[in-house]
């Protein structure tokens, strides 16, 4: 089974995955890095009006085959 990395940024800390997940195929890789993105944002509290979270997906090459990203926007201005 091929062999994956899941790099992680949340806005505030940035982890490089130098050890990998041994998974079945690309559309595993891609259903773990979606719901790994979904357990980073859950649970935060923004400390700003923007906050990115991202995971990338690299092959054992060290190309990226996946990437998914969340933008938190909050536009606090009121309607008139």
């Amino acid at each position: 089974m091929p062999l994956y990395y899941f790099d992680t940024d949340d806005g505030k800390h940035s982890m490089i995955d130098d050890e990998g997940y041994t998974l079945p195929n690309g559309k595993t890789a891609k259903d773990v890095a979606i719901l790994a993105l979904t357990d980073m944002v859950r649970g935060e509290q923004p400390e700003s009006n923007e906050r990115r979270f991202q995971v990338v997906v690299r092959d054992t090459q060290g190309r990226r085959i996946f990437c998914t990203r969340l933008v938190f926007e909050a536009d606090d201005s009121r309607a008139s």
